[in-house]
């Protein structure tokens, strides 16, 4: 190679290299972290450097200019950076490759926050427009014409896979430059690596974890294989068709569960008389902070999403083309009417296209809200969602099977130009308006004519921003703690007193419980479920020992990806 030509190459390392200081920057915000991070990470940042390099060059060889490419490389990954800094503080998780998904989504997810510039931000920017100017002169030598351009580009492209693959040997290799390569289930887990290995490492780990995400099928799969795990269901009729309403709240949450603070009380008034007129359980939730979807497919599918390889959107593993053999095509295929109320933007997860899947009936979105008087500060109220329920309820001459994901209480807990001290109280009155709204809907209930069940849990616990520090001065120490997975629950029956489960149960397990205490529906599949309830109680990201079971991830592919065998 010509001293020019290993000029311009080094050139543009130098440039990724740099690139990759500035992305640690805009986290760190500090220019002392960041050369603390770089002598104590340095095998992380060759790495990252490593698969930046790669990438320039391949937008090099798109462009055909070394300035072109660099420009496109380095400002999308500023612009990953940045999308990074605010997610984060925005919803506390961490960006992660499926979070890709929602680039059309962006109006929305905007929305959740007050996004605020950050002078560190501008000056990671003059960096990088520093760096394009210095680079501006190199001139990185191309093969010479489109075809072998696009080739050069392809084959850039196509060494970031076979790196980050997880069979490859950098890959496995992690632990070598310096990754933290423990188990990262929780978010506190996913905090604890991020922290560790920054921005890109994580990302780029979170790379090879994607790929080798999806679930395989079980050794031996087949009828025979699926009918010795099988609980057979003992063939006794049906006691009831009870209307069946689950209420998933949005980032509901008792925080009384973790902290003793007596000013939390009076928001919890109406929860408490709720609860009274059905009975409390403890259930694990998969998620929190965020990723609502999780808990939505446990209790749709009534599988774990800890058999779904634990990603963000286990919806995202599904067959795009075939209806999903749910808790809701059950209760379908058995004579119930079926509703899905979700009021928010009906493209957000992709919703409507993959929950017509699921054997709904009706779908209704925020379009079907009248939005000026429906609102409760930014998000449709749990009051009017209620409403939704009631109507459907009564226009239904069958049975009703309604799913209910609120979105009042949904991030961010700050008053339009409001401080972030003032998080806990704007939650808690939200949390206080939506107990009122619940105990009237069930009081609503008992004088309804029709036998109606009611589940009521919160998707995940709330998220509040680093620097309000709420759980800490709820005095929980760290907010993402195993504590913060348990959910409290209501079961209401307008008919009889259904009692809850005895101790804590994964959440998935509970559309089972409630098909089992009415008679709704009895199936293989829930008498199944239920069996390994006893053995397996709690099975999921807070509570996993590392231990699969093989029950469990057995039947998840089988209604999911398999051929459905037990039914």
């Amino acid at each position: 190679m010509k001293k020019k030509d290993l000029f311009s190459v080094l050139s543009v390392f130098a440039f990724s290299f740099f690139v990759v200081l500035i992305a640690e920057y805009i986290q760190l915000r500090e220019f002392s972290y960041v050369f603390e991070f770089l002598l104590e990470k340095t095998g992380v940042v060759a790495f990252c450097t490593f698969i930046i390099f790669l990438f320039v060059m391949s937008m090099i060889y798109v462009t055909g200019s070394t300035f072109a490419g660099a420009a496109v490389g380095g400002g999308l990954i500023y612009v990953l950076s940045c999308v990074e800094f605010y997610k984060f503080e925005i919803s506390g998780s961490h960006l992660v490759i499926e979070d890709l998904n929602f680039i059309f989504n962006m109006g929305e997810i905007s929305g959740f926050a007050e996004i605020v510039p950050k002078v560190h931000i501008f000056r990671a920017f003059a960096a990088l427009m520093l760096l394009l100017l210095l680079i501006a002169n190199v001139r990185v030598r191309l093969p010479g014409n489109t075809v072998r351009n696009i080739a050069g580009s392809v084959l850039c492209l196509a060494l970031i896979v076979a790196v980050v693959s997880p069979t490859s040997t950098l890959a496995k290799g992690y632990e070598f430059f310096e990754f933290d390569t423990q188990p990262a289930l929780t978010t506190m887990g996913m905090n604890e690596r991020f922290d560790s290995d920054g921005f890109l490492g994580f990302l780029s780990q979170n790379a090879t974890e994607y790929i080798d995400s999806g679930i395989s099928a079980p050794e031996g799969y087949s009828q025979k294989q699926m009918q010795k795990l099988t609980v057979e269901y003992n063939g006794e009729e049906s006691l009831q068709s009870p209307n069946i309403v689950m209420i998933l709240s949005e980032s509901f949450a008792d925080l009384r569960e973790i902290s003793d603070d007596a000013s939390l009380i009076p928001a919890y008034e109406s929860f408490d008389r709720a609860a009274d007129l059905g009975s409390v359980g403890v259930c694990e939730v998969p998620t929190f902070g965020g990723y609502t979807v999780r808990s939505e497919f446990e209790l749709l599918f009534g599988l774990p999403v800890m058999s779904m390889s634990n990603v963000a959107s286990p919806h995202s593993l599904l067959d795009a083309e075939k209806p999903q053999n749910t808790i809701v095509r059950l209760l379908s295929e058995n004579g119930y009417n079926t509703c899905y109320i979700h009021p928010f933007d009906e493209t957000f997860y992709n919703r409507s296209e993959v929950y017509s899947l699921y054997g709904f009936d009706k779908m209704i979105f925020d379009a079907e809200f009248d939005l000026s008087q429906d609102m409760y500060r930014r998000y449709v109220s749990d009051r009017a969602v209620f409403q939704k329920v009631k109507d459907q309820l009564c226009a239904s001459d069958e049975s009703s099977f309604v799913f209910a994901m609120t979105m009042q209480n949904h991030q961010p807990y700050i008053e339009e130009g409001g401080s972030i001290n003032g998080e806990l109280e704007y939650y808690l009155e939200g949390v206080s308006e939506s107990s009122d709204a619940l105990y009237e809907f069930l009081m609503w209930l008992e004088s309804f004519d029709e036998d109606t069940v009611v589940l009521f849990v919160g998707d995940h616990f709330p998220f509040f921003t680093p620097q309000g520090a709420v759980y800490e001065r709820l005095g929980n120490g760290r907010e993402y703690s195993a504590e913060v997975y348990r959910q409290k629950y209501i079961l209401y029956a307008n008919f009889s007193k259904l009692e809850a489960s005895d101790g804590t149960v994964s959440l998935f397990y509970l559309p089972h419980m409630i098909l089992d205490k009415t008679g709704a529906v009895k199936t293989d599949f829930t008498k199944t479920v239920l069996a390994e309830m006893i053995n397996t109680p709690r099975y999921g990201i807070a509570s996993f020992s590392g231990r699969r079971n093989k029950r469990l991830d057995a039947l998840t592919y089988d209604r999911t990806l398999g051929e459905c065998y037990v039914k």
